[in-house]
């Protein structure tokens, strides 16, 4: 299965977002909005020379939102996670920096369906694109979505489900939409396929450009807040290296 890292920095890697614009553009909307919302936000550049060096930069993983990462990425992408330790949430964080800025987004999911020591990771492969008009100043998250397009294929509890809604694209490969089993309708590959068509390579570590932002945020409770190393996480979510590896997906 493709993953990004082969997984080495799941669950921080489980989800990513993109954004049709320049990392600083995206890094200063975000903070504008958490702003907004009455919480402190401080940014910092940095010019690192692997992703690999952006993504330690998360650490430790929280259960509130405390650091955001932007990545430049080629072809005038941002990519974006966070260091929430259940799986970057980044879905509300691509929408709304994207509607602020009038762009398109894309959010996509690749996690292995693994049986391991009597507990099941559930896999999913999972592509979100949005697309904010220019000239709409009325578009919203509550504006109309029938250009939005979702696909996936995800265990669901113990049982494969697919769906495919909004406009279909033009790259799309709607003739695997049938193929059995259900798991294989929409694979990791075939969501590399998709992102490749709008300039992103997702699983390409070298894609993802030297230059990165980190936002640090503020939170109501700290006292409440749960902290885990990257390590301890991974435990917790039954995370293994190869895992992807092993699975066709």
């Amino acid at each position: 299965m493709r993953t990004l890292l082969e997984e080495e920095y799941a669950p921080i890697t489980r989800q990513i977002g993109f954004i049709r614009a320049d990392v600083d553009r995206v890094a200063d909307e975000f903070v504008v909005w958490m702003q907004g919302l009455g919480k402190y936000a401080g940014r910092s550049a940095h010019g690192l020379p692997s992703l690999r060096d952006a993504l330690e930069l998360l650490p430790p993983l929280t259960t509130e939102l405390r650091r955001s990462l932007f990545v430049q990425r080629e072809n005038g992408w941002t990519a974006c996670f966070n260091n929430l330790y259940s799986g970057s949430d980044v879905l509300s964080t691509c929408w709304t920096v994207a509607r602020r800025l009038r762009t398109d987004c894309v959010q996509i999911t690749s996690v292995p369906n693994i049986r391991r020591g009597g507990r099941l990771r559930y896999g999913s492969v999972q592509f979100s694109l949005r697309r904010f008009e220019r000239d709409d100043p009325s578009s919203s998250l509550e504006h109309d979505r029938s250009r939005d397009r979702v696909v996936y294929a995800s265990n669901d509890g113990g049982r494969w489900v697919f769906d495919a809604v909004g406009e279909v694209q033009p790259f799309e490969q709607t003739a695997q939409y049938t193929a059995r089993p259900i798991r294989k309708r929409f694979t990791s590959q075939m969501l590399a396929d998709y992102c490749e068509a709008l300039g992103i390579s997702p699983f390409d570590e070298h894609s993802y450009l030297g230059r990165s932002i980190i936002v640090e945020t503020t939170i109501a409770r700290p006292d409440r807040e749960k902290a885990r190393t990257l390590a301890q996480a991974r435990e917790w979510l039954n995370i293994e290296a190869g895992d992807a590896a092993r699975y066709d997906g």
